[in-house]
This record gives C-alpha cells, structure tokens and sequence, in this order.
C-alpha cells in the first residue's frame, strides 16, 4: 500500500509481517508408527508439556501428513524424517531449529500452528530484537564517545528510547502471534508491562 504519509507506510509494514503467515507442509517421512508419534510430538510444545489447556494438544494434520518416501511427499515440503526424530527429543529440536533458521518467512506461521516449533521460533524473535536493539544502544552512544557530537546526546537519547520501545512491542506481539494469542496491543497491555 503507497501512501504519502511515512507513519501510516511504518503501520502497513507492521501489520503486514504481523498477519502475513505463509503456507506450508511438513512431510513427514518413515514408517507408519514413528511418522504417528512424530505427528503427535509436533502437535505439543514440548516433550513434557505443563498445561495443553482445555484443547489439549493442537491438530497439526492440516499442516502435516505422513509419506513412505521423499519422492512421495508434495514438492516445496518440509521433509522430517520421522524414523530417526522420534527417538530423540534433542535432535528433533535440532531439526526444527534447522528449519526455523533456513525458513525465515515461515517462522511465525510454522509457530502458530505447530507447537514443537515455538521454542526455536522464540529464540529467533528474541535473538533478533536484541541484536536490533544492540545496534540502536550502539549507535545512539556515539555521540557520547565523540566529543564533537556531545550536544546529539539529548536527541539521540530520546530517539533510543522510542525506537527500543518499538522494538519491544514489535517482539511482544510476534511472540503472541508465534502462541496463536490475540495481537492487539490492548489485550497484551499486561505483558508489555
């Protein structure tokens, strides 16, 4: 959307990464038993969930179906390979931190309705935001370090504030939409707290 106003062009390109979830498919590859409990080990957080809540564990099988072979599995799949991830819970983290890292479109989408992924897709989204706000706290030191841009510090100092405020409120509501939460600010005003 062109618009000639820069902070309704800001607002756009927030929502849009917000709401923008791009499809996908896990293939999940191997025999039938192992492809079944890797099926339903991707539909929990983690290998020993505290609370489901009143759904219980999520339904992944619109995103995930099981395939004897690669060669069975629609192209552009994700492939896992179910035979040798379910009897490891730490290579299967490995595995989806894989995919989170080489799949960064997908990382919010892969969150939302598959719950395995949300530790790795997490780590991602915090990990970013801190290098990010790193680089602001860098940047808006300086002039504190040069003493001929002394007089910046006042300005740059204000600036820091709002773009680390922003930085923050953008992670709190990925970090919803990665849990399949309500995104509006109003109903994250406890957490952003």
């Amino acid at each position: 959307r062109a618009s000639a106003h820069p902070q309704a062009q800001f607002l756009w390109a927030i929502f849009r990464d917000l709401f923008h979830y791009s499809a996908f498919h896990l293939a999940l590859i191997g025999t039938e038993g192992h492809a079944d409990l890797l099926m339903a080990r991707l539909a929990l957080e983690s290998a020993a969930p505290r609370d489901l809540g009143p759904q219980g564990p999520a339904d992944i099988r619109p995103y995930a179906a099981r395939y004897a072979d690669r060669d069975a599995a629609p192209p552009g799949s994700l492939l896992l390979d179910a035979d040798a991830l379910t009897a490891d819970e730490a290579h299967l983290a490995a595995a989806l931190a894989q995919i989170v890292a080489a799949q960064p479109d997908l990382r919010l989408a892969l969150a939302r309705h598959v719950p395995a992924f949300r530790p790795a897709v997490v780590a991602c989204l915090i990990s970013a935001a801190a290098r990010d706000n790193a680089k602001i706290a860098l940047l808006s030191a300086l002039p504190g370090i040069v003493p001929a841009a002394a007089f910046l510090l006042p300005a740059t100092a204000l600036g820091d504030m709002v773009l680390l405020t922003k930085n923050q409120i953008l992670l709190l509501l990925r970090i919803a939409a990665a849990y399949g939460k309500d995104m509006d600010l109003r109903a994250r005003t406890r957490e952003l707290l």
